[in-house]
């Protein structure tokens, strides 16, 4: 009888005592990334500027016999700039086709500089561009011009895209069609303020 009541309290001891995990003191880590440090194009086309920069560009979407167009305003200015990420600001405001104004409330992005690319990762061969200087804004640019095809459930769709690493974003100006339906629509750079 002892033997038993000796073994229900040593277990009952064991049950009572406080349970110590290494792993309690052990800080667990945030993976780190890897692969190839590259820095973001969008984030390298802003940190030419200072914040403060502001820039428009203004999107018209029209269809071919209908006079009634949509019109939108594209402003992003510069909040701030560091060695690490760049925050962008950007308001939409314009005219819908039926009247109806367009007013949205201001969108912060944040711009990483960086990202890693994988390894193994597959990345898309440039498209094949030519060279050509354009006036935007009152300014000339030295200008990549791309011209591409695409289909939606529309039909085909046509697109030249005129871009230059002299601007925030890119874009100068681009120009898409839906050939079936004669849907043009335009995206142009018409203001770039430098900060004051």
């Amino acid at each position: 009888m002892l033997r038993y009541s000796f073994i229900i309290v040593a277990i009952a001891m064991a049950g009572c005592s406080p349970s110590v995990s290494k792993t309690d003191s052990v800080p667990v880590l945030p993976i780190q990334p890897t692969g190839t440090k590259t820095e973001f194009v969008e984030y390298v086309r802003w940190a030419k500027y200072k914040p403060g920069t502001t820039m428009v560009k203004r999107t018209i979407t029209e269809e071919k016999g209908n006079p009634s167009k949509t019109i939108e305003t594209t402003t992003s200015k510069l909040m701030e700039l560091t060695a690490e990420y760049a925050v962008v600001e950007t308001h939409l405001t314009g005219t819908r086709f039926d009247g109806v104004k367009m007013d949205t409330l201001p969108v912060t992005q944040k711009i990483s500089r960086y990202f890693y690319l994988q390894e193994n990762a597959k990345v898309d061969k440039a498209d094949k561009t030519k060279p050509e200087t354009v006036t935007m804004a009152g300014k000339s640019y030295q200008a990549s011009v791309s011209s591409g095809k695409d289909r939606n459930e529309a039909g085909e769709v046509t697109s030249t895209v005129w871009s230059s690493d002299e601007v925030p974003g890119g874009l100068l100006k681009s120009e898409t069609l839906i050939q079936a339906t004669g849907k043009l629509m335009t995206i142009e750079l018409i203001e770039l303020k430098p900060a004051k």
